[in-house]
């Protein structure tokens, strides 16, 4: 994060530098023809001008630009939890979709036999998976999970309310067993 103030810093110094050598007004002479040399810049028209002060000014903001479009790092979020079948029925849980609403999964969810699910996904550095994701749905042939929100799961657990979340650290989510309903 220093490194990008320290990029927005040079960057502020480049383009009042540029400015300054425009506002001293120092012209430069074309050694061929002996006149004033000039640039047709399409918003401000043609400039007599002092090219490198327009140098400071473009490099200024190209490395303003370049420190605001810096990608973002990535942290790595595991989800897990474990879907229940009422009255212990034989459910072969890997056929089931697991979706994150509004993201789609670069990596599919690991569900096994006994339909313990994890979730493995990168988020932009700073965001929380409530930020991230609205809620977690599950469905399997004629069965669904409610869909869990994930914000007011979350909320719920921080106020020591019932909820479905068992257990929250840094870039993980633990979820109770989570009962299918059948249709």
């Amino acid at each position: 994060m220093t490194a990008i103030f320290m990029m927005y810093g040079i960057s502020i110094l480049l383009i009042i530098l540029g400015f300054i050598a425009l506002l001293k007004q120092k012209t430069y002479i074309d050694p061929e023809t002996r006149q004033p040399t000039e640039v047709e810049v399409p918003v401000l028209g043609k400039l007599k001008t002092n090219y490198p002060a327009l140098v400071f000014i473009f490099l200024g903001f190209a490395a303003a630009y370049f420190a605001f479009n810096k990608p973002k790092s990535k942290d790595l979020w595991t989800i897990q939890g474990s879907f229940a079948s009422p009255s212990n029925k034989k459910i072969n849980w890997e056929k089931g979709d697991i979706w994150l609403k509004p993201i789609e999964l670069t990596e599919p969810p690991h569900i096994n036999n006994n339909g313990i699910f994890t979730i493995n996904l990168l988020l932009d550095q700073g965001l929380t998976f409530e930020d991230a994701i609205e809620s977690i749905q599950f469905t399997l042939d004629s069965a669904q999970v409610e869909p869990i929100l994930t914000r007011n799961e979350y909320k719920k657990y921080r106020q020591k309310e019932q909820s479905l979340l068992s257990d929250i650290n840094p870039h993980e989510r633990y979820y109770n067993k989570l009962p299918l309903n059948f249709y």
